[in-house]
């Protein structure tokens, strides 16, 4: 919800596990990762986001550079390897989850 008001559209949400593929994700039906190098392509997308387990993290990478990709939020915990031309913004929710925890017992 709201990245539309940013100027954001979610075009796609992605999958390997069987049980996942098919299902309402935001405004998109959840495909087989196969299918994401074609959606990227034929929407024109340049950001995606990888929220995968760090050790396919790269892969998934690899595939969307490869698909055109320009910019990639990473919430795999692990560090992505990206052409130079290819932006990565990595979230740590481990860390942030800290400093959050520091902030909140530092209160009381």
């Amino acid at each position: 919800q709201g990245f539309r008001s940013k100027g954001f559209e979610l075009v796609g949400a992605f999958d390997i596990v069987s049980g996942k593929i098919g299902r309402q994700f935001g405004p998109v039906i959840t495909q087989h990762i196969n299918e994401m190098a074609h959606v990227v392509k034929e929407n024109n997308v340049k950001l995606a986001v990888i929220a995968t387990p760090p050790e396919v993290a790269q892969h998934v990478a690899d595939q969307l550079c490869a698909a055109g990709i320009k910019g990639i939020i990473n919430f795999a915990p692990t560090t992505l390897q990206t052409p130079p031309n290819v932006a990565v913004g990595p979230v740590d929710l481990a860390a942030t989850l800290e400093q959050l925890s520091f902030r909140v017992n530092a209160g009381s």
